[in-house]
C-alpha cells in the first residue's frame, strides 16, 4: 500500500520497500535554501524508515531541476554566499550518504544544481529529452558541489569541459560519457528507475547498505574537506563584480559583460 508524505517543495511515497521522492517547485523546480533543507530532511526521514530499501528521485513537471533560483544570487557576499551554498551541499551530501541506493529519474533538463543533484545519486536514468548543463561560471560563481563530485563519475577532462564552458549536452551524450546509466523514452524514466530499484531490492538489503558505505568511505574524508573549501571559494566569488553582473544579465535577458574583478 502506497503512503504519501508532503513538505512544501518535496514529497515522497513509499510502496513495497521503494520510496519515490518528488521535487515540486514550479515552474522548473529551481532550488533555494528552504527547498534544499526540505530535501535533506526528507533523506533523514527515509534513512529512519527500515521498510525503505531503495529511493528514486525525480522532478514534477517538465524539468528535473532547472538549477538554483538566480534571484538569490543578487545580494550575496562572502558570508551569505557560503551560508547559501552550504544548504545545497548539505542536502546533496545526505542524498549521497544515505545508506540506501538512490536512483535519479531525470525527466527533463538538469541544469546547474539539477545536474549536481543527479550526480549526488548513485545511479541515473534519463529521459531522452533530458539535458545536462553546468552554467555557473556564466554567473560568476563555481559549482561548489559538482566541481568535486562530477570528476568522480566521469573523466576529469570531460568534467572540466562541462564546468568551464557551460555547454549543454543531451541524454545520449550523457550516456556516452558515463554521466547516466541508461536512456529511455520520455515518460518511461520513473518506471525504468523503479525497475532498477526492484532489481536492487531483490538483493540482501544489509549487503547493499554496507557496499554503498564501503564505496563512500574510500573518498569521504577528502570529499568533505574539498566541499568545505569549495563553499569558501563560492563565498569569495560572491564578493566580485562579475558575480553580480552574471545574474543581472540573465534576469535582464542580455549577454553579461564580465570585467575579471
Amino acid at each position: 500500500m502506497s503512503e504519501t508524505r508532503k513538505r512544501r517543495y518535496v514529497s515522497f511515497t513509499v510502496d513495497n520497500s521503494l520510496a519515490c521522492v518528488f521535487l515540486d517547485r514550479p515552474p522548473v523546480n529551481a532550488i533555494h535554501p528552504e527547498m534544499a533543507d526540505e530535501l535533506g530532511e526528507t533523506m533523514d526521514e527515509l534513512a529512519g524508515l527500515e521498510e525503505v530499501w531503495a529511493i528514486v528521485i525525480t522532478g514534477k513537471g517538465r524539468c528535473f531541476m532547472g538549477g538554483a533560483d538566480i534571484r538569490y544570487f543578487l545580494d550575496l557576499d562572502q558570508e551569505s554566499g557560503e551560508a547559501y551554498i552550504r544548504h545545497i551541499q548539505n542536502a546533496y551530501l545526505k542524498v549521497g550518504e544515505v545508506d540506501r541506493p538512490v536512483i535519479a529519474a531525470v525527466n527533463g533538463p538538469a541544469i546547474g544544481a539539477g545536474c549536481g543533484l543527479a550526480a549526488a545519486c548513485d545511479l541515473r536514468i534519463a529521459s531522452s529529452r533530458a539535458t545536462f548543463c553546468m552554467p555557473e561560471a556564466g554567473f560568476g560563481i563555481l559549482p561548489a558541489y559538482s566541481s568535486i563530485r562530477l570528476p568522480q563519475i566521469i573523466p576529469e577532462g570531460i568534467a572540466k569541459e562541462l564546468l568551464f564552458t557551460g555547454k549543454t549536452i543531451d541524454a545520449y551524450e550523457a550516456l556516452r560519457i558515463g554521466l547516466v546509466n541508461r536512456v529511455v523514452e520520455p515518460g518511461q524514466e520513473i518506471k525504468a528507475a523503479e525497475d532498477m530499484a526492484r532489481q536492487i531490492i531483490e538483493q540482501a538489503p544489509l549487503a547493499i547498505r554496507h557496499t554503498k558505505k564501503a564505496m563512500n568511505e574510500g573518498r569521504e574524508v577528502l570529499f568533505a574537506e574539498a566541499l568545505d573549501r569549495a563553499a569558501r571559494r563560492f563565498g569569495t566569488c560572491c564578493t566580485t563584480q562579475d558575480q553580480k553582473e552574471g545574474p543581472r544579465a540573465f534576469l535582464e535577458k542580455r549577454r553579461p559583460e564580465f570585467k575579471g574583478r
